[in-house]
C-alpha cells in the first residue's frame, strides 16, 4: 500500500481497483478515530452493495476531515476517483439518480 501511495507522488494518482478498496482503506485508517473507521467501513460496505452514490457522499465526508494523514488522504482520494468513474458509466447509461448527484458535486467543489 506504501508504494502504491508514494510511488504515484511523482504523477497524477490513479484510482484504485474495485478489488483494493477495502484492504486499501482498512490499512490506510486503520489508526484513526473510531468515528472515522465507521465511515470507512460504511464505505467498504456501500462499495461492496455496489451502492456508489451512497459511498461517494460518505469518502466525500471523510475527504472534509482536516487530520487525515497523507496516506489517508492519497487513498480516500483514490478510493473517491473510482467512485466518480463509476457515476459517470451510470449518467452515461442514463441514470438520473447519478446524473443528479453528479450535478451536485459539481456546484459544491
Amino acid at each position: 500500500m506504501f508504494c502504491l501511495v508514494a510511488c504515484g507522488k511523482s504523477g497524477a494518482p490513479t484510482a484504485l481497483a474495485d478489488d483494493q478498496i477495502g484492504d486499501a482503506l482498512t490499512k490506510a485508517f486503520e489508526k484513526s478515530p473510531a468515528a472515522t473507521k465507521s465511515l470507512i467501513q460504511e464505505v467498504i460496505a456501500l462499495f461492496v452493495k455496489k451502492e456508489y452514490m451512497g459511498a461517494s457522499g460518505v469518502i466525500t465526508a471523510v475527504l472534509g476531515q482536516p487530520t487525515l494523514t497523507e496516506l489517508q488522504r492519497a487513498t480516500a482520494t483514490m478510493t473517491q476517483m473510482n467512485l466518480n468513474e463509476k457515476m459517470r458509466t451510470a449518467v452515461a447509461k442514463g441514470d438520473d439518480a447519478a446524473a443528479e448527484v453528479q450535478k451536485i458535486q459539481m456546484l459544491t467543489k
